[in-house]
Formats: structure tokens, sequence, C-alpha cells
């Protein structure tokens, strides 16, 4: 009775101060959702120096709080794919010529590189537009960056201040890979959420579909359950057979081989074995052995096999009869459903509750 109690209480503040937008949608450093309006064509954020993602204090911390780095962050249509960093003479050039060197579409809405009279350095140190950026991909709606053989072509003329084209790029594989790991453990469970709150109108109509066919399936039973038994056990002594004839064909192509177990030892190669005689050879008395069981039960239980048939098919006109009986697991599983609903939307409110708390 506790237990019921308190998991609603739970339940009730969740759904008082939660709010699930904080953990499917990416928010911009101004508070505003991604993807949502006014931002409905911007589905992504950018983070401006997501190497500051990466060396905060608690990666993960940062992770299950929707990754919102110290950084500044905003709503993009689509992620970058290249390589840029910004030309070094944008350092020495007047704030009249800046907008050559940055990219207006990446800066903050309310910054405007043509009208501007800070200088590159002012710029970059208020994060008022990213001086890099590197190949990313969309995660969840956060632009994180692509690690792997995209890493092979970088620009030689892509690199941070004080550093050359080689040091840039090992220092953001070094402090980006903890990151995408702390991240993706929070990534299968929201994506299984995501999908469900997409596709939930087609997995209805799967499961109707799927009734259906069954109920089908029950009231053809008297008709086919002799079909489908019979059907079934020569199937199994049928691919029994299969494998005996492929066992003892490969057992055969390697009459020639010298190849044995204790050349090979232990390896994590299983295609090793397969070259191994004695293998088939295993393989071949275990299907001998349970082909010969089968047909033996087969023989000796014959009888209750068409007992077995018998019922099946006066069970199926019991159902027919009876339609009723076949209500009773839809509604024992469209209460399972609402119960599994109800743990799955409680359980993203409350991991919403701290993100409210700490951003008001």
């Amino acid at each position: 009775m506790l237990v019921l109690v308190g998991y609603m209480v739970v339940g009730i503040l969740a759904w008082l101060y939660g709010d699930p937008r904080h953990v499917l949608y990416p928010r911009n450093s101004n508070g505003m959702y991604c993807g949502l309006p006014p931002n409905e064509d911007k589905p992504n954020v950018f983070y401006f120096n997501i190497l500051k993602c990466a060396t905060a204090a608690n990666i993960m911390a940062a992770a299950l709080q929707g990754l919102q780095c110290p950084t500044t962050q905003i709503c993009v249509s689509s992620c970058p794919s290249d390589f840029w960093s910004l030309d070094l003479a944008a350092y020495a050039s007047p704030p009249a010529d800046l907008k050559t060197y940055f990219k207006q579409e990446l800066c903050v809405s309310s910054f405007n590189l043509s009208t501007t009279t800070l200088t590159a350095t002012e710029i970059i140190n208020r994060e008022l537009c990213p001086f890099f950026y590197t190949p990313t991909s969309s995660v969840l709606g956060r632009c994180l960056p692509t690690l792997g053989p995209v890493y092979n072509n970088v620009p030689s003329n892509f690199s941070l201040p004080g550093m050359s084209s080689n040091q840039t790029v090992n220092m953001i594989k070094n402090a980006t890979g903890d990151l995408l790991g702390g991240f993706n453990a929070r990534d299968v469970g929201v994506r299984i959420f995501a999908d469900f709150a997409s596709t939930w109108q087609w997995i209805i109509v799967g499961l109707v579909i799927a009734m259906l066919i069954s109920l089908l399936f029950l009231l053809l039973l008297r008709f086919l359950a002799a079909i489908l038994v019979w059907v079934l056990i020569f199937g199994v002594l049928a691919v029994g057979a299969f494998g005996i004839w492929y066992c003892y064909n490969e057992y055969a192509s390697l009459a020639d081989s010298t190849l044995t177990y204790n050349n090979v030892g232990f390896t994590t190669n299983v295609n090793v074995y397969l070259q191994i005689r004695d293998t088939w050879l295993a393989f071949l008395i275990i299907l001998c052995v349970v082909e010969a069981i089968l047909l033996l039960i087969l023989v000796f239980l014959r009888t209750r096999i068409l007992i077995a048939i018998a019922v099946i098919q006066e069970s199926s006109k019991a159902v027919g009869y009876m339609m009723s009986t076949l209500v009773y697991p839809v509604v024992t599983f469209v209460m399972l459903v609402v119960c599994v609903s109800y743990w799955g939307i409680t359980a993203l409110y409350p991991s919403s509750i701290l993100l409210v708390f700490v951003r008001v």
C-alpha cells in the first residue's frame, strides 16, 4: 500500500512540476527550444565551443541535463559537415571587415557583423560567433562531433590559435571522446520514448491487425489443426535430415585435412573450428542422435499426437461458440499498456523537474 501511495505522490509531483520538453528538445542559450516555435525550422542546437562541454567538471551530469554546456548555443537548421577555423588575419582586421571572416548564420541572432564595432578577439571572448567548428552530426537534436575517417582528411589551414593542425585535431578528438560516451548512455532511452511518441498510431494499427489475424487463426484451427501439426513434425524431421546430410558432406570434404584442436588451441574466431574435421563429426553425431530420438517419439506417441490434434480442434470450436473469452486477454493487455505508459511518462517528467528549478 505504501508503494502505491508513494507511486501516486511521485506521479502527481511529476505532472505538476515536470516538463518533458527539457529532455526531448534541445535549447539555445536563451532558453528557447530548438524545433518548436519560433525555431520550428531549426531543430538542432550548435555549440560554439564544444571543447568546453568536454572539459566540464562532470561530463555525465552535463549529458543528463540535456547537454547544456558552458558555451553559447544557438538553434540551426542543419549541423556543420566540414572543418572551419577563423583565419588568423581576422584578429588584425578592422570591425568593418569581420563579416568576411566570421559566419553570420552561426552568430547569435542579436548580433550583426555588418554593424559591429567589436574586434575579432572581443567577439570570440563574448562568444557572439564561433571561431571554429568540426564535422558534426545530429544526435537527438544536438550537433556533436563526428569521429572517424573524416579526420583523415583535415584541411591544412584548420588550426586553433597557438596550435598546429595535428595538435588541434588530436585535442578535439581526445576531448570529445568521453563526451560522446557519456551522452550515448542517455541516448537509447530517449530515442525509445521519442520513437514511441511519433509512431504510436502505427503500433496500435499493427496490434489490431495482429489480433484479427490471431482470431482468424483460432477459428480456422478446427480445419487446419491436423495439417499444421503434421507439417510441423515432418518439417522438423526434414530439417534434421538436411543437417545430417550437410554435416556429412562437410566432414567428407575435409578428409585430407590434418588440422586438429591441438593445433588451433583456443581462439575467438569460430570459423577456424569449422575447418577442423572433428567439428563436423561431432555435429553429425549430435544430429543423428536427436533425429533418432524424434523418430522414436513419433512412433510411440503417434496415438497421443492424434488425441492432441482432436483436442485442438474441439478447443477451436469452443472458442467459436464463446467469443467473449477472447475479450479478457484484450482487457488485460490494455491495462498493462496503460500501466507501462503511465510508468514511462511519469519517469520522463521527474527527470526534468530538477532542470526546471535550476533554470528558473
